[in-house]
């Protein structure tokens, strides 16, 4: 659904639209998550007194004999990790079984079998920070998807809109719901609505198309039709049973609701599979770490923007920290690395029976959703009330279905919570609930009406995130948890105790998405002092813009323009460059959009004539009399019939306007060319009448530029290139 960037609002560079607004500071609307160095990686305190002592950790009734993980110290580098390993086992014994099981990034240290004893005496050496024990943990979000009385049932095609292809650098966007697809179940269909009212329609903007969803779970069944065209792999396969695809289907399951063409949130969302889960959806916290290990470098050695997400819809019971490591690391893949991160709550479930519902607890007791600057997601059901201490009773599975079956659920409560999602168990007809595609069939187009619902909510949370990174490409992980916590509908959930430090935030889809882009070029480079638009399906008009400076107070800034598709505005001059910053859109004191600015100290950028950033560029044509050079004249640049040089008597000059530029190092850092040929730059700075804007003059144009017609315009400053634009000389 292309759409072309031509606008009938006036060019900042033709006619000045007086500046509406002053800078002045608003108070923060959400939680600023930006400051995390230093603080604890948990987001609730923690008594220090459950936390391990020693270097030597043991005693977990669930270990596995003879087998441990090794933790370097903080000041072992990245290159000495293989070497010390090797090391340490000629000295104390062991075996290293394979080098996968060497972690050289996140955590740092190795994976041995070796004795107790052995294991004990290895933990005094002065670059080992701890040892542990590994251990073998039953993922309590698969008991539902692993009952077996279920059947699978035929999907039809998804109801939807080809996809097409966005330019790379110029952006598309659509101007209402860009696809519509009916017949969806209840969790697709709420997410896209304020109120619990539906009507069997899922309504989406954007697909993720660009976006890796990174899924830490059993595997992916790539073949499955829900992937297609080629959209899901395996990356690391750390299970060693000699099985290469998903044997459980929770996987393909999870990777379904994420971005499955007919079940899924972010249709055309990249899906590569983890798998750290065996056929029973069980895994080891050695396996854990490996995952995280080497998901730390792939994340790190992506190009930016890096447009990534982890999935993690599984989790490790832990009320007496013994799997500290596991919290370390993750917090250190989302803090250092700038790490999107989401995953469910924790979970207590039965099947049959109406006896007492197991506790939960805390959700502090369960990684990863404990771990600071994870999105961890609560669960409602079809009348959104929390899905906790419920009994289902039968009707779980669709009529027809063999042997309905009562359910039983408790989820974690607590201020670890960031948002709630809508889940399980039934659609709002009283069938099962739709929730993820069966592999186990070996149907390449079946979903799943057993158990479906421990796919939970995670998955949905992470479409949506994609779906942000599709236009806010540069978003830090702290954006992506404020958007969606700023757009989440409050006050739906009906049972919602305040107090409890549960937010009662139920996820929204559906909001605008502000895509801030150079005015001049519409490239996604803003700068300091520079003039930006941000476009969008904005539900209202919109009254003013802020930019979210480092402290994460927000700066009102100063608007030529605001319409419902576009808001004019310049970046304030506070803002910090080399970052990207929240923008957000208000209507009121109502939040109306949310994205992100990526501000450089240039963005460099030409206007064109008609606003489409190509074509005529937007200028003056200046000719100067070679004898008398106060006499002067001055034309607008035009196509038709273009401007006339006269190279006997005259110098000729091009004064264009653009933005992005004024803070350029020096004038030796810019140059031009204009048709092919270099030309003098005798100035590139602020215009100095309206704010924002610059200008570039160039000149004098060579002799043998007359007559040569259309002539595209060059301009780079310091390596960075500007859209073209055009010249017409005669």
């Amino acid at each position: 659904m292309k759409k072309n960037l031509i606008y009938a609002i006036a060019l900042f560079s033709i006619i000045a639209l007086g500046w509406i607004a002053s800078l002045s500071q608003v108070s923060g609307q959400e939680k600023n998550l930006s400051k995390y160095k230093g603080e604890s990686i948990y987001k609730q305190p923690v008594d220090a007194d459950k936390l391990p002592r020693g270097k030597f950790w043991r005693g977990n009734p669930n270990a596995i004999p003879g087998e441990y993980i090794v933790i370097f110290s903080d000041g072992v580098q990245e290159l000495e990790v293989e070497p010390l390993a090797e090391e340490l086992v000629k000295i104390y014994g062991g075996k290293i079984e394979d080098k996968k099981h060497i972690l050289r990034h996140n955590p740092r240290g190795f994976i041995v079998k070796m004795s107790e004893a052995e294991a004990e005496k290895m933990s005094t050496h002065e670059k080992i920070d701890h040892i542990t024990e590994n251990v073998r943990v039953k993922s309590e979000p698969a008991l539902l998807q692993r009952m077996e009385n279920g059947r699978s049932i035929e999907i039809p095609p998804p109801q939807k809109k080809p996809e097409v292809e966005e330019d790379d650098e110029i952006l598309s966007l659509p101007s209402g719901p860009s696809d519509s697809q009916t017949g969806v179940d209840y969790n697709l269909d709420r997410i896209d609505q304020r109120n619990n009212i539906y009507n069997g329609t899922y309504n989406y903007d954007y697909t993720g198309q660009g976006v890796t969803v990174y899924v830490v779970d059993s595997g992916i069944k790539v073949s499955h039709n829900q992937f297609s065209p080629n959209r899901a792999s395996v990356l690391y396969n750390y299970v060693n049973d000699g099985i290469a695809t998903d044997c459980s289907g929770h996987g393909t399951g999870v990777a379904s609701v994420i971005g499955g063409s007919v079940v899924g949130v972010a249709k055309n969302v990249n899906l590569v599979g983890i798998r750290v889960m065996d056929c029973n959806d069980s895994f080891t916290i050695a396996i854990l770490l490996q995952a995280i290990n080497d998901l730390t470098n792939v994340i790190q050695v992506r190009p930016i923007p890096k447009m990534a997400i982890v999935n993690m819809s599984l989790l490790v019971d832990d009320p007496t920290r013994l799997y500290l490591d596991l919290d370390n690391a993750l917090f250190r893949l989302i803090r250092d690395y700038d790490t999107i991160v989401v995953c469910g709550i924790g979970q207590k479930s039965q099947v049959g029976g109406f006896g007492t519902v197991a506790n939960a607890g805390d959700n502090i007791d369960y990684f990863p959703g404990r771990v600071n600057g994870v999105i961890s997601v609560g669960m409602t059901d079809n009348r959104d009330r929390k899905v906790s201490k419920r009994i289902y009773p039968n009707g779980w599975l669709d009529p027809g279905a063999m042997a309905p079956v009562t359910v039983q659920i408790d989820t974690a409560f607590g201020s670890s919570i960031d948002v709630f999602a809508p889940g399980g168990p039934y659609n709002v007809n009283g069938t099962v609930l739709r929730r993820g595609v069966l592999v186990a069939d070996g149907s390449p187009s079946a979903t799943n009406t057993a158990g479906a619902y421990a796919y939970g909510v995670s998955p949905l949370v992470a479409g949506v995130a994609a779906q942000y990174l599709q236009i806010n490409r540069y978003a830090h992980y702290f954006q992506v948890w404020n958007a969606i916590r700023s757009f989440a509908t409050t006050g739906q959930i009906t049972d919602f105790t305040p107090g409890g430090g549960e937010p009662n935030l139920l996820l929204y889809s559906n909001f605008a998405l502000a895509a801030t882009r150079n005015a001049a070029s519409y490239f996604e480079g803003v700068a300091p002092s520079s003039l930006a638009v941000a476009f969008s399906s904005y539900p209202s008009t919109p009254t003013k813009i802020t930019v979210e400076n480092d402290s994460g107070v927000e700066i009102q800034a100063q608007t030529s323009f605001l319409g419902i598709g576009q808001v004019n505005f310049l970046i304030p001059s506070t803002i910090s460059h080399g970052e990207a910053h929240t923008v957000r859109v208000y209507s009121g004191n109502t939040l109306i959009a949310h994205g992100v600015a990526q501000v450089n100290r240039l963005a460099v950028g030409l206007f064109s004539a008609n606003g489409s950033g190509v074509g005529l560029a937007s200028g003056q044509f200046l000719r100067v009399n070679r004898v008398n050079p106060a006499q002067q004249t001055y034309e607008t640049l035009t196509q038709t019939p273009g401007n006339t040089m006269n190279p006997d008597t005259e110098d000729s000059y091009l004064i264009l306007y653009g933005t992005g530029i004024r803070l350029r190092s020096s004038l030796s850092t810019v140059s031009a060319k204009v048709g092919g040929v270099s030309v003098p730059v005798t100035y590139a700075g602020a215009q100095g009448t309206f704010d924002g804007q610059d200008q570039v003059n160039i000149g004098p144009l060579p002799a043998s530029l007359k007559g040569q017609g259309e002539s595209t315009i060059e301009l780079k400053v310091e390596n960075q290139t500007s859209a073209q634009v055009k010249v017409w000389l005669r």
